[in-house]
């Protein structure tokens, strides 16, 4: 650019003087130009224009396009970090040195339900740029959430309120909000659910991963029924997705064998049905629609004692029902194996119908299953509701 000549008191201002003037100018104006063009880092500055999700709100597991200049990428210096997590995942299709397609890792810890900030850094080695990003949870939930009754009251009686004492803790992929259900059959009662002090609890609530809950469930048990027996069904529910279960019968006027605390045994969520087709299972009911039909059932026991252990099914009520076990029917827990602080037995039972239909044929019951310790101490059931349809 041509140096402009100093302007002294009393000089002539010609029109030459003028046009030198506004040439310097508009050069001046197209440098500027392209220099905003390549960001302030001249031709090599990574410049990040737009990112998609729009709003940089990223589900761990989910994609994420970046969309910008001078990536580096068809130089090989493209690097990507969240954080301090480098992100080697954008080697494919629709990545260049303007656009940029990661998957933020599902393996980052899991941030609560409203989100987490990070950050977003891209560098072609030379330059670098940053973003602030939002991370949220995995938008799909796995695992369960196993529900278990600690104690109960000593008898449930006609007039009085029952109440049990519940345990359930989040073995879920990431933090979730797990809505407890409640559901009395037998009689007529409206549960309540509450904290273990006794104390109103919402129903719905949040879990992070492994974190434990201890809450009550209170049966109102109406005054003049008799001696009828009842089933109390508790249930843990994630995106409408049940996760958990623990289905328990009682009689009104009857003595309540005490759980043991050192045994937990969730209510499993699916059954193998033999064969395919004849039948279903769900919320710890099992309907089989044809004679000789069966329904095996996996129980994954939790178990925090050594000892000699044995698993023993009964009908409690109904008819046409055999219950067997298929595996670990007994089995010894060391102490090697509570190196975690627990260990893990799948215990599996059939069930088989005998005749379905006609007069002779199965009646609706409950099947229990009990595992017990050998020794002084009580064991720990789950009841699962058979039908013939």
């Amino acid at each position: 650019m041509a140096t402009i000549p100093q302007v002294n008191r009393g000089d002539l201002i010609t029109a030459e003087l003028f046009d030198q003037l506004i040439t310097s100018l508009n050069s001046l104006d197209a440098r500027v130009t392209v220099l905003e063009g390549q960001g302030p880092g001249g031709p090599n500055q990574v410049i990040i224009r737009s990112l998609e999700p729009p709003s940089g709100s990223v589900h761990l597991g989910q994609d994420l396009t970046i969309r910008g200049d001078n990536f580096g990428h068809s130089a090989g210096r493209l690097k990507v970090f969240i954080d301090d997590r480098s992100i080697d995942n954008f080697n494919r299709p629709g990545t260049n040195d303007q656009t940029i397609i990661i998957t933020a890792p599902s393996d980052l810890p899991s941030p609560p339900l409203a989100g987490r900030s990070a950050q977003l850094t891209v560098s072609n080695s030379i330059t670098t740029a940053q973003r602030t990003l939002t991370l949220l949870p995995t938008a799909d939930v796995s695992g369960v959430v196993p529900v278990t009754v600690k104690s109960t009251d000593p008898i449930p009686a006609a007039g009085a309120n029952f109440t049990m004492q519940m345990h359930m803790e989040s073995q879920l992929s990431r933090v979730a909000m797990v809505q407890i259900g409640v559901t009395v059959t037998g009689i007529s009662a409206t549960p309540q659910i509450l904290t273990a002090g006794l104390a109103p609890m919402d129903s719905q609530v949040q879990l992070d991963v492994t974190q434990p809950l201890d809450f009550a469930v209170r049966v109102p048990i109406p005054a003049g029924v008799g001696t009828p027996a009842f089933t109390v069904t508790v249930t843990a529910t994630v995106d409408g997705s049940q996760r958990g279960l623990q289905a328990s019968q009682f009689t009104v006027g009857t003595a309540v064998e005490q759980p043991d605390p050192t045994i937990a045994l969730p209510m499993p969520t699916t059954a193998s049905i033999s064969p395919a087709g004849a039948g279903s299972f769900a919320s710890g009911v099992l309907h089989l629609t044809a004679t000789g039909a069966s329904g095996t059932l996996s129980f994954a026991a939790r178990l925090t004692a050594v000892g000699d252990y044995t698993a023993v099914p009964t009908v409690d009520s109904g008819t046409g029902w055999t219950p067997t076990m298929i595996d670990n029917a007994a089995f010894t827990i060391a102490n090697p194996d509570l190196a975690a602080g627990f260990a893990t037995r799948i215990v599996r039972m059939k069930i088989t119908v005998g005749t379905v239909g006609g007069a002779g044929g199965a009646t609706q019951g409950f099947v229990r299953l009990r595992l017990k310790r050998t020794g002084p101490g009580t064991g720990t059931s789950q009841v699962i509701t058979v039908t013939p349809s």
